[in-house]
C-alpha cells in the first residue's frame, strides 16, 4: 500500500480527507444532500433515523414472542437486570436451563405463542392475553449462560414497566442498538471512502432477516449488526486508509468489533476470520504496517481484552453448552450420508438468511429471495472479474467459509445434539460477501457511468423485495397464510392497526433505498459520470 493512498488491490484512485460528495450543486435538494454528505454527524444521524423506521415497523408488526427463542431472550433480560446473572442450573453445570424469578407477566411469554408458533395457516389471535399479574415466579430459560452485555441493555425496560408496553420498548432498544451500527456503517462510507457502491453492499447486507432481527428481542440482531459495520469499516481501512487511518474510522472500527465479539457465544470466531479475511485483503506487509502504527495501539489492546473477557466468560459459563433438539443422528449414520446431508440444508440456511420469519415458519415470497440472489450474485461476479487477484481470493474464501463452517459445526454436533444450526448464526461473516464485492467493484474505477444505474436499479429492487417480505409476514399473523391482510374478522394487529403499519413499511422502506441510490448518483456526478435523476 503506497504513501500516495492507493488501495491495496492496486487499482483504486488516490483519496483524500474530504467528504464523499465535497461540492456543489444547483438544485434544491442536491443543495441539501451535499450540506448533509459534507457532515459526518449529519449523516449518522439521518441513517439512523431512516434505518430505525425501517427495524422498528418490525418491532411493532410481529406480535410478542413470535420470533425465535424470544420467550427465554425477554426471561433471560428480565433476570439480569434483577441481579440474576445466570439463573440456578438445572440438570447440571452445564445445561442449557437455568432457573430464574421474574414478574409472572414475562414467564407467561412461555405459553403466549403456542397456538401460532410453527402454524402459518394460524393468526396471532389465537393466543390467550397475556397475564397481567406482576407477581415474581419461578420459570426456566434455556439463553441464561449467553453473553451478558445485550441482555443488561434491552432489558432496562422490564424494571420501568412491567406490561406488554415494557416488551415492546425491549425490543426498540434492540432496534436502535442496530440502528446505531448500520448508520455508523453509511458513515464510514460517506466520511471516508471513495467507493460509494460501499453502499449498495451495506444495503445488500441489511436483509429482511435482519431488520426483523434487529426489531425483536435476540441477540442476533446486534450481532449482525456491529457485523455489518465491522465490515465497512474495515473494508474502508485496510483498502483506501491503512497509510494514515483517520481516528473516527478507527473508533467506529474498534466499537462495532468490541459490540461483535461480546454478542453471541459463536462471535469470538466471527472476529477471528474478519480479522484474518482483511489481512488478507491488505496483504501482509500493509497489514503490519497497519498493526504496528501508533493510531491501532489502543483499539488493538482494547479488542483483545474484549476478545479475553468473551472467552472467559463462554468457558467459565459454559456459554456454548446447548440442549438437542429433537432427534439426535444415530451413531450408525455413516460420515457420508451425514456430511451430504448437512450440506443438503445449505439452501434452507441461504433462505434464513434473507428472510424466514416467526418461529422460522414464514418464507418470504419467492420474489424476495430471487432479488437478493441476482443482486448480491451480480455483485460478486463483478468484484471477481474486476478486482485484483488478492481481492478475488479473500472473497472466495469468505464464501466458502460461509457454506462450509456451518456444515462442520454442525457435523460436528449432529451426534449429541441434532442438527440445530440456523441460518442466522452465520450471518455475522455472511454479510461480508456483498460489502467486499461492492468494495472491490468500486475500487477499479472501471464502472464509470454503469455505476449509478447499477445502484437505483439494485436500491429499487431490494426495495419491492423488503417490502414485500413485510408485507407477507403482516398478512400471516392478520389472518394465517394464504389469507388477506385486513380480514372481517379473527384478525390479529400490531398496536398501529395494519394500515398504518403497511403504510409506516412502505414509507420506511422507500426512504432507505432511495436515500442509498441518491448518494450514489450524487456521487456519480462529482466524478464526471451523469446525474440520475
Amino acid at each position: 500500500m503506497s504513501s500516495s493512498g492507493q488501495g491495496s488491490d492496486g487499482d483504486s484512485p488516490s483519496v483524500d480527507e474530504r467528504p464523499l460528495c465535497p461540492s456543489p450543486r444547483r438544485g434544491r435538494w442536491t443543495a441539501v444532500a451535499t450540506s448533509v454528505l459534507a457532515q459526518p454527524g449529519k449523516v449518522f444521524a439521518v441513517a439512523f433515523v431512516i434505518v430505525f423506521l425501517n427495524i422498528s415497523a418490525w418491532s411493532l408488526a410481529t406480535p410478542l414472542f413470535a420470533s425465535p427463542d424470544e420467550p427465554a431472550q425477554v426471561i433471560h433480560a428480565a433476570a439480569l437486570v434483577r441481579g440474576q446473572l445466570i439463573g440456578t442450573p438445572i440438570h447440571g453445570s452445564s445445561s442449557a436451563y437455568t432457573a430464574v424469578t421474574v414478574p409472572a407477566l414475562i414467564a407467561d411469554g412461555n405459553r403466549y405463542p403456542s397456538c401460532f408458533a410453527f402454524k402459518i395457516s394460524v393468526p396471532a389471535s389465537c393466543a390467550e392475553p397475556l397475564t397481567t399479574s406482576t407477581k415474581e415466579v419461578v420459570t426456566t430459560t434455556y439463553v441464561g449462560r449467553y453473553p451478558p452485555l445485550y441482555y443488561a441493555l434491552v432489558g432496562i425496560p422490564s424494571l420501568l414497566t412491567v406490561s406488554t408496553t415494557g416488551i415492546y420498548l425491549m425490543r426498540i432498544v434492540s432496534a436502535i442498538i442496530c440502528a446505531l451500527f448500520i448508520a455508523l456503517a453509511v458513515m464510514c462510507v460517506t466520511a471516508w471512502s471513495r467507493r460509494p457502491l460501499l453502499l449498495v453492499g451495506v444495503l445488500l447486507a441489511v436483509t429482511p432477516m435482519t431488520l426483523f432481527l434487529g426489531g425483536v428481542v435476540n441477540p442476533s440482531g446486534p450481532e449482525i449488526c456491529s457485523a455489518i459495520c465491522v465490515w465497512t469499516s474495515g473494508c474502508v481501512l485496510v483498502l483506501e486508509r491503512a497509510d494514515a487511518p483517520p481516528r473516527g474510522l478507527v473508533v467506529v472500527l474498534m466499537a462495532s468489533t468490541v459490540a461483535l465479539v461480546l454478542s453471541r457465544g459463536l462471535s469470538p470466531l466471527w472476529v477471528l476470520f474478519i480479522v484474518l479475511l482483511l489481512a488478507l485483503l491488505g496483504g501482509h506487509r500493509a497489514s503490519l504496517q497497519l498493526l504496528r502504527g501508533r493510531a491501532m495501539r489502543v483499539p488493538i489492546i482494547v479488542v483483545i481484552g474484549s476478545v479475553v473477557a468473551a472467552v472467559v466468560w463462554i468457558v467459565l459459563a459454559h456459554a456454548n453448552d446447548l440442549t438437542p433438539v429433537g432427534a439426535v443422528v444415530p451413531a450408525h449414520v455413516g460420515t457420508g450420508s451425514l456430511a451430504l446431508s448437512i450440506l443438503g440444508d445449505t439452501g434452507s440456511w441461504v433462505q434464513h438468511m434473507i428472510g424466514v420469519f416467526g418461529w422460522l415458519d414464514t418464507p418470504s415470497p419467492l420474489a424476495t429471495y430471487l432479488i437478493w440472489y441476482a443482486a448480491v450474485g451480480f455483485v460478486a461476479l463483478c468484484a471477481l472479474g474486476c478486482s485484483a487477484p488478492r481481492g478475488a481470493v479473500a472473497l472466495l474464501v469468505l464464501t466458502a467459509l460461509v457454506v462450509l463452517v456451518p456444515v462442520i459445526l454442525s457435523f460436528e454436533q449432529a451426534h449429541r445434539l441434532g442438527i440445530i444450526w440456523q441460518g442466522r448464526y452465520i450471518m455475522p461473516m455472511a454479510v461480508g460477501i456483498p460489502i467486499l464485492a461492492t468494495a472491490l467493484s468500486d475500487g477499479v474505477g472501471a464502472l464509470g457511468q454503469f455505476r449509478s444505474r447499477m445502484a437505483v436499479v439494485i436500491c429499487i429492487t431490494l426495495g419491492i423485495g423488503e417490502f414485500a417480505a413485510f408485507f407477507t409476514a403482516q398478512r400471516r399473523y392478520a389472518s394465517g397464510l394464504p389469507g388477506p391482510l385486513f380480514p372481517e374478522s379473527g384478525t390479529w394487529s400490531p398496536p398501529t392497526g395494519n394500515g398504518l403499519m403497511t403504510l409506516w413499511s412502505l414509507v420506511a422502506s422507500a426512504l432507505l433505498v432511495g436515500s442509498i441510490a441518491l448518494v450514489v448518483c450524487r456521487f456519480g456526478a462529482d466524478d464526471g459520470s451523469p446525474q440520475v435523476r
